[in-house]
């Protein structure tokens, strides 16, 4: 499937790039593919690359420090993934997941060097849409519900259960030990 550019124009973080530069970029992308199931990379992976879905869908994640999956997105047609890495070269921030056989376009850092030393005005394009995302991204944590962890812990047992835990908690103890010792001793 040749590569589009009329594609690239709909990707927000290549919108702001001209038709011509989004024509000489699109030269630079390799197809790739993947089935459903397949990991394209895990947390902290390192990561160099953007990804632009043709078709398919994947799932970026992250696991809290219990352990528990936290669903970032859900990306399908049009939408990317990876450009954090792309653009600092740092690590993978999130795990991303095929959930439906994919086709995507990749776009490599060192492609997207050589593009950006040939057309060096593409590269404001490229921090303006980033900076979209980054507000975005910080709209949405505005508006997160969350809860105070003092609050959610205030003790709301009753006197009885607060009784009960008490006993509970002194027979399981040394000193409950130590005295049982001293009665049965006598």
């Amino acid at each position: 499937m040749p590569t589009d550019s009329a594609l690239l124009a709909e990707v927000p973080f290549l919108q702001l790039l001209d038709d011509t530069e989004r024509t000489l970029l699109a030269e630079q992308l390799d197809d790739v593919e993947f089935k459903e199931g397949h990991t394209i990379f895990k947390y902290g992976d390192p990561g160099d690359s953007l990804y632009i879905i043709r078709k398919g869908e994947v799932e970026a994640f992250v696991r809290d420090d219990t352990g528990a999956k936290i669903v970032l997105e859900r990306a399908t047609v049009g939408d990317f993934f990876g450009e954090l890495s792309l653009l600092d070269g740092g690590p993978r921030t999130a795990t991303v997941e095929v959930m439906e056989d994919l086709e995507a376009l990749r776009l490599d850092r060192g492609d997207l060097d050589e593009f950006l030393r040939r057309h060096p005005a593409a590269a404001l394009d490229l921090l303006t849409a980033m900076g979209r995302r980054l507000r975005q991204t910080s709209e949405r944590l505005t508006h997160t519900a969350s809860r105070n962890v003092n609050e959610e812990i205030e003790d709301k047992r009753t006197v009885i259960q607060k009784t009960a835990d008490w006993i509970a908690e002194f027979s399981g103890s040394i000193p409950f030990l130590g005295l049982h010792i001293v009665v049965f001793t006598i």
